[in-house]
């Protein structure tokens, strides 16, 4: 279970100020997200969370197939990170192993 740690709030430019909240894994990787929306439900707080970086998700299929597969195993994503992090880069993306899901940073190319 990924554990919680927020930080103080910031303001900035006369702006509502932003939460920022950052898991961490058991493996120590972290996640840094800003707090969309927050509910209380039976004395309960529920906060939405969005990551500051760009989550994305690698996915497998067989030629022939039209099924895609996510990516999901830990020793699968180990064997081909790098890889696929110098692909992003040729992209001017990086590709970085955080908590929970892979994100990735930089400017996306217009599809």
């Amino acid at each position: 279970m990924p554990k919680m740690f927020s930080s103080p709030e910031s303001q900035e430019n006369g702006q509502f100020p932003e939460t920022y909240v950052t898991l961490t894994d058991e493996a120590e990787r972290s996640l840094c997200c800003t707090v969309e929306y927050s509910i209380e439900l039976d004395n309960q707080e529920y906060v939405m969370l969005l990551p500051v970086d760009l989550p994305i998700e690698i996915f497998t299929w067989t030629q022939g197939d039209s099924d895609q597969v996510p990516v999901g195993d830990e020793m699968e994503i180990d064997r081909i990170f790098d890889t696929a992090k110098v692909v992003l880069e040729e992209q001017n993306l990086t590709l970085q192993r955080t908590a929970i899901t892979l994100t990735v940073t930089g400017e996306l190319p217009e599809l």
